[in-house]
């Protein structure tokens, strides 16, 4: 995808963000201010280690639902430890807004995934990553 994180629409963006105000809004750091502004967490964007706590696991996955030629859809979940990036002490959103695009489902999504191009027939395939050794 030739990004680390998943980009999306201004528009599906901000409902993520919503979505987390309506029903998430007692999770570490979550922008309880509606409208959301710029982001899902309040100040920077990002919470740090001791704010996010234990609660980690308490973040709702995102799920991703895309058409299927086996079914209407098929649903694709990322974990919380997915796109809550881990780095420098913090965890940042690893979804971002940007115009002009759909959505592009970068490594935060793909690390989850074995994803197959099938270039000649123009489909994707998706198998989830489960404990390889």
């Amino acid at each position: 995808s030739g990004t680390s994180i998943i980009l999306t629409s201004p528009l599906i963006y901000q409902q993520i963000v919503s979505i987390f105000q309506a029903q998430y809004y007692d999770l570490p750091g979550v922008n309880k201010t509606l409208p959301s502004g710029n982001g899902l967490f309040v100040g920077t964007g990002c919470i740090t280690h001791e704010e996010m706590g234990e609660a980690l696991s308490k973040f709702p996955p995102i799920v991703f639902r895309v058409s299927s030629s086996v079914s209407n859809w098929i649903d694709l979940p990322v974990s919380a430890n997915q796109y809550l990036l881990n780095t420098q002490g913090q965890y940042c959103l690893g979804v971002q807004q940007t115009t002009g695009i759909g959505i592009v489902l970068g490594d935060v999504f793909l690390t989850s995934y074995y994803v197959v191009y099938d270039r000649a027939h123009s489909r994707i395939g998706f198998a989830p990553l489960t404990n390889c050794a």
